[in-house]
């Protein structure tokens, strides 16, 4: 049974002599999580279904669908990501829409907020360190710092030990990026700061060995400048030059073009 806050974010409401549906941003990303789940179900696009899997108004549901100029046909993937990101921007009901992504695209919703906070994104980087290899989900590089970020695309309640067992896992790769940068690059009198930041949907905000966001409070975070956040788990280097998004295509490195 839905409670009365819920209700009110799914009732259609006239406004003025239009009668027309105020649709709050936290419906329109329900409407988003419905089409997606049922463009990941192979289920028709309609008005009808997409309510039903988003759980709102038919009425409401299509109204939204007609704003966003959506028919009928599967929507491609950048077609997608720029609705994810307008409604991330609104910083609205971003966790429950998330959840319904791919992991590739939560990833490059990710990457695309990163990008917006003016970083240069890479995504699937390998570091080969013989005789162990690395994977970072995404570096984003700009202002004297690389992000060193994981996503995650948990739907279950996140315990202190995952938490634990994951910060670990990103502080050992983040020692192997310290020392290939340091290998690459030299050692010298240029501040670089490496930041690691754990992605997840209902994560809260939390600062242990590494950073943990949601993405709903990704742009505060970043809004942040890395040389003002705590050391640890900031690690500073000092190298001959910063790290720019070429020196992740140098091996020991590899990593796949920037995307959009």
């Amino acid at each position: 049974m839905n409670s009365g806050r819920e209700m009110s974010d799914t009732t259609p409401r006239s406004v003025g002599h239009d009668d027309e549906l105020s649709i709050t941003p936290r419906v329109e990303a329900r409407v988003l999580k419905g089409l997606v789940t049922a463009m990941e179900r192979g289920l028709p696009l309609d008005e009808r279904t997409v309510a039903e899997q988003a759980g709102v108004a038919t009425e409401v549901a299509g109204a939204t669908l007609r704003s966003w100029g959506v028919g009928t046909a599967a929507l491609k993937d950048e077609e997608l990501l720029g609705l994810v990101e307008g409604l991330l921007l609104k910083s609205a009901g971003s966790d429950r829409l998330l959840e319904g992504l791919r992991w590739e695209l939560f990833e490059r919703a990710v990457g695309r907020m990163l990008g917006r906070a003016g970083l240069e994104v890479l995504w699937d980087v390998r570091l080969n360190i013989e005789p162990t290899r690395y994977q970072f989900d995404l570096l984003a590089v700009g202002g004297g710092a690389v992000y060193a970020v994981e996503c995650k695309r948990w739907r279950r309640t996140i315990t202190p030990s995952l938490m634990r067992t994951v910060s670990g896992e990103l502080l050992r790769k983040l020692e192997a990026l310290e020392r290939a940068l340091l290998h690459l690059l030299g050692q010298g009198r240029a501040r670089v700061l490496l930041v690691p930041l754990v992605i997840a949907p209902y994560v809260p905000p939390t600062m242990g060995d590494v950073y943990f966001a949601s993405v709903r409070h990704l742009r505060s975070f970043l809004a942040e400048p890395a040389a003002a956040l705590e050391s640890p788990p900031v690690r500073e280097l000092r190298l001959t030059s910063p790290p720019s998004a070429m020196t992740f295509r140098r091996a020991p490195f590899r990593s796949l073009k920037s995307r959009p």
